[in-house]
């Protein structure tokens, strides 16, 4: 399941990221429009020094850089901004890692083992817990001899 959230969300920012860049290719100045009238507006018209408000502004667009998120930095796609303002359709992408599931893995005598764990395929990062190899011993009790049959002293076996 969080594998198909991640490969969507990663398909969602790769056709952002491409609608992103074609429009800054395109627009070297855009006018904001608002979607409801401004504070201060008079029957929908914008703002003006003479209703209260302040001039109509005209945005001066300059494109910005996509920077991919890493598991440690956030990261955004490309994005246009306001050299004159605030504004901006820059989206941040949040920092973390993408997880996998390691499965688990018996140890041995001779190799080590570990228990199922969590891993993140893009860094380091993993909860995995080697097991060290090693022998599990155990206790064999004695057996006395008798005439028919061999005997043996107490021992330890893996």
């Amino acid at each position: 399941m969080k594998r198909i959230i991640v490969c969507t969300l990663a398909l969602i920012l790769v056709v952002l990221s491409v609608f992103g860049l074609s429009s800054c290719k395109k627009k070297k100045n855009k006018k904001e429009e608002p979607t409801t009238p401004p504070i201060g507006a008079v029957d929908g018209n914008t703002q003006t020094p003479g209703n209260g408000g302040t001039p109509e502004h005209t945005h001066t667009i300059s494109c910005g850089e996509a920077k991919a998120k890493t598991c440690t930095e956030d990261g955004w796609n490309a994005y246009e901004y306001c050299t004159e303002c605030d504004y901006t359709t820059k989206v941040i992408i949040p920092a973390g890692h993408v997880i996998a599931n390691g499965t688990a893995k018996a140890k041995t005598c001779t190799e080590d083992g570990w228990n199922a764990y969590e891993y993140c395929t893009e860094c380091d990062y993993t909860t995995k817990v080697v097991i060290p190899a090693g022998h599990v011993i155990a206790n064999g009790t004695a057996k006395a001899k008798t005439c028919t049959e061999d005997g043996w002293n107490a021992y330890e076996y893996c």
